[in-house]
């Protein structure tokens, strides 16, 4: 008679060891995409609220270089505490500043520049404000060079400087550890009319 011997193999299944130590991989896994999401997010939002910045630092410096005259004169200057004065035209559609016409003189051009400058902030930026400074001219004034003469100045040309300030708060980032204090970001664009 001859003996059957069979073999019996050892790693046939799947021990509960394994299962587990997989699935404690995966969940540290799982788990490190969610808080690089969290923190995707916070970015997206802190990025947008920068570019929002720029944009409406950029859209001001573009009405006062329409308006040059009276940018450079002064008038467009404008401190942090009066933001809080301007007109929404949503709800006041017929108010002076509001109305589209076609002729309007210089200053009528930079009091809606500026409400509609304040009007966004405040509206898109949490807690936006905003500050613009000029300088009749800058202690760098650029210098024409005569093409004939190397770097000789021929004239000085004065240029108004500008400095424009946007402050808001951020809807992500805390000055305190509790996360009950926003931090306030800053976003100054210095350029010349």
């Amino acid at each position: 008679m001859i003996k059957k011997t069979q073999i019996v193999n050892k790693s046939s299944g799947i021990a509960l060891v394994e299962v587990l130590v997989a699935a404690a991989v995966l969940s540290v896994g799982i788990l490190g995409l969610a808080q690089l999401q969290v923190l995707s997010l916070k970015h997206i939002q802190g990025d947008a609220d920068r570019t929002s910045a720029v944009e409406f630092a950029s859209g001001i410096i573009n009405c006062m270089r329409s308006n040059r005259v009276i940018a450079i004169s002064g008038y467009y200057d404008k401190k942090v505490g009066d933001n809080n004065n301007y007109i929404d035209c949503n709800k006041m559609p017929t108010a002076s500043i509001c109305l589209l016409t076609q002729q309007r003189t210089p200053m009528e051009v930079k009091d809606f520049d500026l409400n509609e400058w304040v009007q966004d902030l405040d509206r898109n930026l949490n807690f936006g404000k905003g500050t613009i400074e000029t300088s009749e001219i800058d202690s760098d004034p650029r210098t024409v060079l005569d093409p004939g003469k190397p770097a000789i100045p021929t004239k000085i040309v004065p240029r108004s400087l500008v400095k424009i300030t946007v402050r808001w708060e951020s809807r992500t980032e805390f000055k305190d550890e509790a996360k009950t204090k926003p931090k306030e970001i800053e976003f100054v664009l210095r350029t010349r009319l």
